[in-house]
């Protein structure tokens, strides 16, 4: 395969990284738009903004791609279609989606939209970009898992462009199945609203740690490779970061690629990220470790050093690794672990003690931590924040090219006559089989390929089998599927032929005239548009996300959708080793317990305390749902307890639990 210059992609979250990217030699920009991209919390550009922005790129030869990538509620739809008309009126180079359904509307309403798909779709087989390019994706940007042997066998079979994170921050779980903001912090990841709380402690046994906090992604040794193999666009995470921070990292990688700079010098000059300490993360394959390091915070920033003690309105500061410069921009972290607290150094004062005097703004009160430099400033910053751009500027019209109405009228209904109650029961090890009987509802076992709790067909009589639903994980490297492909094909051999399948792209495993597909949680559903999607794609049935809320159910009531209403809520499923001994149990900071399971090479942070929805039934049954699901799974095979969830079932019983965002919304 011939070597190719790939594309040099750099975030712009504000109007100032917009001018950094360009004067630091991208080729291409993405930012945020609205209310419907990963980045809640940056900075939105406003359309009107963008209608000057956008030429302004493109008529440097800077591509412009604009991120659409977060879940959409049912009632959302008409606000999003209002964005996409406004992309058409934009014109950007592309518009980068996660959410099924909308991708597909987007393929049929605006054509002339190029999509990329979202790392937030998990997309991380041959089989998932096959599924990708069905729905009209052009260029597909994987989950962050991929090893560099699994991106070598998916290049060589696809001719999607595929974009590689190359630089930046890194979260615990699985690019898009994280649920630990929404369970803990009230905020779904999901939705462009992660609270990080993978960066927070939590306590196991005795030890207090940063067990499921990543250090920054750091590519630079795989760069020569991935030009080697084809890869189409090399992208810079950080469009939370300031402007500083995008010119330093575009810059060294830019000239890297143009060969001005040589491996040291361009390490070097990425130390100007004022960054986490850096891992190449699982490129080296899923057994790499030293990703996390659980003893120390691992904020943004270098370490400048600590605050001890508070003197009036100023601070009593221990020097630390990296000096301190009057101006610059810190973030404090709490002794406690909590959500560091951005600030700026007033200034400095060294005493005869050893010790300085400091004045922040930005915190006030008594405060003990640690300092971080998170950036310096830059004497470009002012020409970035007064830059003007000369071009003509799109026009917005305000008439929309598309109406919501048109597109939500095929799939506007009467609320479906809820049918008879059907259950589902799930576990994860075949020893509950003892305590189930298929008269209690339909079974569904969690498949394994090694260890303990794999599925012995020969111990399952022929008349359950049938019935039987195997339920595949979310996760299967590219570089695995073909042990899985056996696997499958033995059971089917066997009997077997309902499958629930945790991503799109194990479609390809199966026959759709002869096997039965489910769709499972992690292919998230929260609109009508994506349940029709899942039923063009041959699933036979859906799973309701745990996270998600009574008002969006009211809209999106099916008779094809199955409702968690007992299960502990998996918020972590990784990739990452575990730093803490499996079958643990460990608590955040106010004290909720949480269980570690580790099967088939993914780790699993699992909620003590259960989804609990069962005192519901009547609410979700007036919402058109009539089939529900129990989740034994991660909890010891036990009769009595699967007497007790029944029978809550059947009466509509209160159990204990959480009703996660039930009542409170998915926000």
């Amino acid at each position: 395969m011939p070597e190719k210059k790939p594309e040099l992609l750099a975030p712009a979250g504000s109007i100032e990284s917009f001018h950094a990217a360009l004067d630091a030699g991208a080729d291409a920009v993405y930012l945020g738009m609205g209310d419907f991209n990963a980045r809640q919390r940056s900075t939105l550009l406003t359309p009107k903004t963008l209608s000057y922005l956008i030429p302004a790129a493109q008529k440097q030869g800077v591509r412009v791609y604009i991120t659409l990538n977060t879940l959409v509620k049912d009632g959302e739809i008409p606000a999003f279609i209002q964005q996409c008309n406004t992309l058409h009126d934009l014109q950007p180079d592309a518009v980068i989606v996660q959410d099924l359904g909308m991708a597909a509307m987007m393929q049929r309403h605006f054509p002339h939209l190029e999509l990329h798909g979202s790392t937030q779709m998990t997309l991380h087989t041959l089989g998932g970009f096959e599924a990708a390019k069905r729905l009209g994706i052009r260029r597909v940007v994987p989950a962050r898992e991929l090893s560099l042997r699994d991106i070598y066998k998916i290049r060589n079979k696809t001719d999607l462009e595929i974009e590689l994170f190359i630089h930046g921050a890194l979260c615990y779980s699985l690019s898009g199945n994280c649920l630990a903001s929404s369970f803990i912090g009230g905020h779904s990841g999901n939705r462009g609203r992660c609270r990080m709380v993978c960066r927070r402690p939590f306590t196991a046994g005795r030890r207090k740690g940063f067990y499921f906090s990543p250090k920054d992604f750091q590519a630079l040794d795989y760069i020569d490779e991935f030009r080697t193999i084809g890869i189409d666009s090399l992208k810079i995470e950080g469009r939370m970061k300031n402007s500083s921070y995008v010119y330093a990292v575009t810059s060294a990688y830019r000239a890297y690629l143009d060969g001005e700079k040589d491996r040291a010098e361009t390490e070097a000059a990425l130390k100007g990220d004022f960054g986490r300490p850096k891992t190449d993360f699982l490129l080296s394959g899923p057994q790499a470790t030293g990703i996390v390091s659980a003893g120390a915070p691992l904020g943004t920033g270098l370490s400048a050093g600590k605050i001890i003690g508070s003197m009036g309105s100023s601070y009593i500061f221990e020097q630390g690794e990296h000096p301190l410069v009057e101006g610059d921009s810190l973030r404090f972290q709490p002794q406690n672990g909590q959500e560091g607290i951005s600030c700026k150094l007033l200034s400095l004062k060294e005493n005869s003690s050893g010790f300085s005097t400091i004045t922040l703004q930005g915190i006030q009160g008594e405060k003990e931590g640690e300092l971080f430099i998170i950036s310096r400033k830059d004497k470009r910053e002012k020409k970035w924040r007064t830059t003007q751009v000369s071009c003509t500027p799109r026009t917005l019209s305000p008439h929309p090219r598309v109406s919501a109405k048109m597109v939500m009228k095929p799939l506007d209904h009467p609320t479906p006559k809820a049918e008879k109650k059907k259950l589902y029961l799930r576990f994860d090890d075949p020893n509950w089989i003892q305590h189930l009987t298929p008269s209690m509802g339909t079974l569904i076992c969690s498949l394994h390929i090694q260890g303990s709790k794999q599925l012995h067909p020969e111990k399952i009589p022929a008349g359950i089998r049938k019935k039987m639903i195997l339920s595949l994980p979310p996760y299967i490297a590219e570089s695995e599927t073909g042990a899985w492909k056996k696997r499958i094909d033995s059971l089917k051999k066997a009997g077997f032929s309902r499958w629930m399948l945790g991503n799109i792209g194990f479609i390809s495993f199966f026959d759709l005239s002869q096997d039965t597909l489910y769709a499972d949680y992690s292919i998230w559903t929260v609109n009508r548009y994506t349940q029709k999607v899942l039923h063009d794609m041959g699933f036979s049935a859906f799973m309701y996300s745990p996270e998600d809320d009574i008002l969006n159910l009211k809209r999106t009531g099916s008779s094809r959708g199955i409702m968690p209403v007992f299960m502990r809520i998996p918020v972590f499923v990784s990739r990452v080793r575990p730093t803490v001994s499996v079958q643990s149990v460990v608590e955040d900071s106010d004290g909720t317990p949480y269980g570690l399971h580790q099967n088939d090479g993914l780790t699993q942070l699992v909620s003590q305390t259960p989804l609990a929805l069962t005192h519901r039934i009547k609410k979700l049954t007036e919402c058109g749902i009539s089939q529900f699901l129990i989740d034994l799974s991660f909890y010891p095979p036990d009769k009595k307890m699967v007497d007790r969830t029944v029978t809550a079932v059947q009466r509509s019983l209160k159990l204990e639990g959480d009703l996660f965002n039930h009542k409170r919304g998915l926000k």
